[in-house]
């Protein structure tokens, strides 16, 4: 039991590190929803609520919430690709970021259609970067290695 409360807040801190680093990139003063950091903002104020959840829920002993330990990795999966979506999102770009986010979530989850799965993943990242970057104009990152 101490090794998931460690865990837990190892993560908790991870992830306030993430909120830091996050807060900390550019803003534009006009509208914060173009800015270069809501994103990834974002995505690691998710990280930060999932890890405080996970913290709590290990302060109950294991009669109270009986957690299988597969869902538990599950979990701890998710919770990674959220934080290498995070990291990597400025240099890899939107659209291939989100593209991998889900489908590592999807496989994650265990859809096994593998050809659906590379056509949601294709058409969610796609569909959400039309409608956020052309039709909102929001920013999103372009990604600097291509």
């Amino acid at each position: 039991m101490k090794k998931q409360k460690f865990i837990g807040f190892a993560l908790v801190l991870l992830s306030l590190v993430f909120v830091c680093m996050s807060a900390a990139l550019p803003t534009d003063s006009r509208n914060f929803n173009s800015s270069p950091r809501t994103l990834p903002l974002l995505a690691s104020s998710v990280m930060l609520v999932f890890s405080v959840a996970y913290s709590f829920l290990q302060s109950f002993s294991v009669e109270t919430i009986i957690i299988h330990r597969a869902s538990a990795f599950r979990v701890l999966l998710f919770l990674a690709a959220i934080f290498a979506y995070t990291l990597f999102l400025e240099k890899l770009g939107y659209i291939l970021s989100t593209f991998a986010l889900t489908a590592l979530s999807s496989v994650i989850i265990g859809f096994r259609g593998y050809a659906k799965m590379f056509l949601f993943s294709l058409s969610l990242s796609f569909g959400t970067w039309l409608l956020f970057a052309k039709l909102f104009s929001s920013y999103l990152p372009g990604g600097s290695l291509f």
